[in-house]
């Protein structure tokens, strides 16, 4: 199994936005059409 470094990258960059609540870090992994829903209670 090959592993993607640029995946791994975005992946590690998205974690860090999370964590930092970085919206403009979490801007720069998704495309700019894209939505990030959260689902609570169900």
């Amino acid at each position: 199994m090959t592993l993607n470094p640029k995946l791994l990258d975005a992946v590690q960059t998205y974690f860090d936005s999370l964590y930092y609540c970085d919206t403009e870090l979490l801007n720069s992994v998704f495309h700019e059409s894209s939505s990030l829903f959260d689902a609570d209670e169900g």
